[in-house]
């Protein structure tokens, strides 16, 4: 899937254009009522985002570590048993042991990763750091007009989708030849091309554009994106993908039962 030539340059662009700034309020010490007025505007900014590449994102990596998982534990397994060239991922019993061992796994992305509540948590607990109640809701306003929703849709194909992308695809935890994976890589690719990615953006004669890349909170939350908003979503889809591939291992014991069954098929003699 192609996701343009501009991802380091995207990142690096944010990284330039947002100062070192020290954190803003949290959500501690402040009285009730600010409290409440803080949480609501963060809430309302963070939902302001589309999930969409966070999540497809989240759903190729987990599924492939599973998967990875799962066709090494076979393997494994075959060679200790002295099974012949037969047992591989055209045998049935492969199948089905593969859907069994992957199967608790790919519950974890229904309930961890296609909830995009974990994406919207990430950016509450990292905004809140960084912008007052004041600060979140002028964002979240400003990204409701017409000019302003083109600044997220830039903000979030640099940043939700490129970045992400070049993490996980630098490292290899993408291969978008590994079969099973089909289903998940075209929705990782209809909601890149969703945001229109080359069609062009003029912000330089807007005075609102221009107020909002270069004003005090404007730059504190795209730095808080580019950099913590990042960290928080890896950190979270390193997390389940990393509970998947132990979902397999807790169904290992079951591959028993498939070799077994591959014999008795095939009449493959015991080692």
């Amino acid at each position: 899937m192609a996701v343009g030539q501009s991802v380091r340059a995207g990142f690096v662009i944010c990284l330039l254009i947002t100062p070192l700034l020290a954190n803003g309020d949290e959500f501690q010490g402040e009285d009730p009522d600010q409290r409440a007025l803080k949480e609501a505007s963060v809430s309302r900014l963070a939902h302001s985002l589309d999930p969409a590449m966070p999540v497809a994102v989240g759903k190729v990596v987990v599924r492939q570590q599973a998967l990875l998982r799962a066709r090494e534990l076979l393997a494994q397994y075959g060679r200790r048993a002295g099974l012949d060239e037969g047992w591989n991922s055209e045998a049935p019993e492969w199948q089905q042991a593969e859907r069994e061992l992957t199967e608790d796994a790919f519950a974890l992305i229904d309930s961890k990763i296609a909830v995009p509540e974990w994406f919207y948590a990430v950016q509450e607990r990292e905004i809140a750091k960084v912008l007052d109640a004041e600060e979140a809701d002028y964002i979240a306003t400003h990204f409701t007009t017409p000019i302003g929703r083109e600044q997220r849709i830039l903000l979030q194909m640099r940043l939700l989708a490129e970045v992400l992308m070049t993490n996980y695809s630098f490292t290899n935890r993408i291969d978008s030849n590994l079969p099973g994976l089909e289903n998940d890589l075209a929705e990782l690719s209809s909601a890149y091309w969703d945001m229109e990615p080359f069609r062009k953006r003029d912000f330089m004669t807007d005075p609102e554009a221009i107020k909002f890349a270069g004003q005090a909170a404007g730059l504190k939350y795209t730095r808080m994106l580019a950099i913590d908003g990042i960290e928080g979503f890896i950190a979270h889809i390193d997390a389940v993908a990393a509970e998947a591939r132990q979902a397999v291992d807790n169904a290992e014991p079951l591959i028993d039962d498939y070799i077994e069954m591959y014999r008795q098929r095939t009449g493959a003699r015991r080692s």
